[in-house]
This record gives C-alpha cells, sequence and structure tokens, in this order.
C-alpha cells in the first residue's frame, strides 16, 4: 500500500483544521499520515494545536510566518517527501471528507493509470455548487473581462466548471481538495511559491502539461467544501492580490505573447479599475 500524506494549512482556523483531520482519520486507507501546517497565524491557538497533534498523533509544523498557499502547502509536501509517501492529499479546513473509502479509491485510480500527476474529485460548496472539474478562461474571455463577468454574475453558477457527470482527464481541478503525486511534485520543484494566494490552480494545471502528464476529474467520490465568501476579508485587498497573481500568471505561464499579452493584461488592469470606481467606500 502506497504512503499518503494529507496536507492540511491553518491560518487562524484552528476548530476548521481539526475538525478536517479527524475526519480523515476515519479514513479505511491505513498507511495514511497527517499534516497540519500553520502558516503564521495570529490567534494565538499555536499551544492548542500542539496539544491536539501530541493527543491524535498528527504531525504539526509551526511555521512562522504566513508566505502563502503554496508556500505554507510546500511546508507540507516536504514532509510528505520525508516520510517518503508516494501521493499528498492538499486539503483546505473547510473541506469535509465524510465517505470513508475517499482516500482509497482515489489513490487506486493513481496507481492503475500512471499518467495521472493531480486528482481531484466532485466538490460542492455551501450552496449546493459544484466545483469540478474546470477549465481555463479562453483569451476572448479574458480579453472582454468586463462583459464575461456581468455574463458570470447573471448565469449564477460558478464559472469555467465543465462536464461534471462523467470521470475523465481535465484542464484543472479546484485547490481546495487534491491528490498530487509526490514524484512529479518533486519534478517541477513543489508549487510555485511567487503567489501569494490566487491562481494556484492554472499554474499547477500548466505544469502538469508541461511535464505531459494528465489531470485526472473523479466523480465517484465527493468532498464538501464549506467555504463561505463574505468571511475572507476585504474584497478590494483580495482583488488586488488577484490582479497580482493573475499577472504573473499571464507573464510566465499563460504562453501569450506580443499584443495577445498585453491585451489580457489590460483587461484585467481594467476590471481593478472599474472595481475601485464603482466600490467608494
Amino acid at each position: 500500500m502506497s504512503k499518503v500524506m494529507a496536507v492540511i494549512l491553518n491560518y487562524n482556523t484552528l476548530k476548521d483544521s481539526i475538525k478536517c483531520s479527524e475526519l480523515l482519520k476515519k479514513q479505511d486507507y491505513k498507511d495514511l499520515e497527517i499534516v497540519i501546517v500553520d502558516n503564521g497565524s495570529t490567534d494565538g491557538k499555536n499551544d492548542n494545536l500542539i496539544e491536539y497533534g501530541e493527543e491524535s498523533g498528527v504531525h504539526i509544523i509551526l511555521n512562522k510566518k504566513n508566505g502563502g498557499f503554496s508556500a505554507g502547502n510546500n511546508i507540507g509536501l516536504r514532509k510528505a517527501e520525508e516520510r517518503q509517501c508516494k501521493y499528498a492529499l492538499i486539503i483546505n479546513p473547510d473541506v469535509e471528507i465524510h465517505d470513508v473509502e475517499y482516500i482509497s479509491k482515489a489513490v487506486d485510480k493513481m496507481e492503475k493509470d500512471s499518467s495521472i500527476a493531480v486528482l481531484g474529485t466532485d466538490v460542492v460548496n455551501a450552496k449546493g455548487q459544484h466545483q469540478n472539474p474546470m477549465r481555463e478562461i479562453s483569451f476572448l474571455e479574458e480579453s472582454f473581462l468586463l462583459l464575461e463577468l456581468i455574463r458570470n454574475k447573471l448565469s449564477k453558477k460558478i464559472p469555467y466548471v465543465v462536464k461534471r457527470k462523467r470521470s475523465g482527464y481535465c484542464e484543472k481541478v479546484s485547490g481546495c481538495c487534491f491528490f498530487v503525486e509526490m514524484s512529479f511534485i518533486k519534478e517541477i520543484g513543489f508549487l510555485d511559491e511567487n503567489v501569494f494566494l490566487y491562481c494556484e490552480e492554472p499554474i499547477l494545471a500548466k505544469a502538469v502539461q508541461k511535464a505531459k502528464r494528465n489531470i485526472y476529474y473523479f466523480k465517484e467520490k465527493q468532498a464538501f467544501h464549506n467555504h463561505i465568501e463574505s468571511k475572507k476579508g476585504n474584497s478590494k485587498k483580495r482583488l488586488d492580490m488577484f490582479l497580482e497573481s493573475r499577472l504573473y500568471y499571464l507573464d510566465k505561464y499563460s504562453g501569450y505573447c506580443g499584443i495577445k499579452l498585453r491585451m489580457v493584461k489590460n483587461s484585467r488592469k481594467k476590471q481593478n479599475a472599474f472595481f475601485y470606481k464603482n466600490h467608494r467606500g
């Protein structure tokens, strides 16, 4: 049986992290280890987290500063490498897995198909919407982004989620809960830490594509993502953070160049300008 490490990235979410961990401990997969990486939390609950680790056997790693999603998860992935794990499950603290065969069935699929570097299951959010599988926004959609945002708002659906009723290879999966093969992660030098937050999914998707591997959507298993957007802090700050990450992705990974690159980058900047003009105060 191949060893799996579940990586939970904690930032002021101790209660959720422990709940997520306790649910994972109920899995029927025997060769499973769990690590909770505290990403520089400011809530003063590190002692509680350490105590939980000592009582539960869960690995606890305290990161002195919040380096963002990729940097924090890389700490857990390096723990997986140290523990000689073949696979890792990156899972947000607000994700719940109730199916005890979730890991065993997903790993079995990856074991049978060596082309799979990343696997994501069906993921349902608090509104009952499905988050997988995903596709990347097209050049035309990104070039006329304000119109695209209006269309997305009117549709009342999560944009760019496609063909969720059938398992198969896909372009990308949600970063809230996914499996990754450790040999692939080591081959690409771990997750790209140049983005603090946002755009991790398309960056990882491009890395999989470059390595000539596949991302797989596994419909047969489901996770629940209790993400609530209104609790995620200042929207203007988050929009600026997304723009910075998106511009990095466009420069380094998108494959656009010349006039195409200028068009999509300008479209993103206009989106931010429009947001600030219409959300004063």
